[in-house]
C-alpha cells in the first residue's frame, strides 16, 4: 500500500541520517 511504501521511505531516510552521523 502507499502507506507501507512511505514506512519503508521513512525508515530508509532513518538510515541514511544514523550512517551521516
Amino acid at each position: 500500500t502507499e502507506q507501507d511504501a512511505l514506512i519503508a521511505y521513512l525508515q530508509g531516510l532513518g538510515i541514511l541520517i544514523k550512517t551521516r552521523n
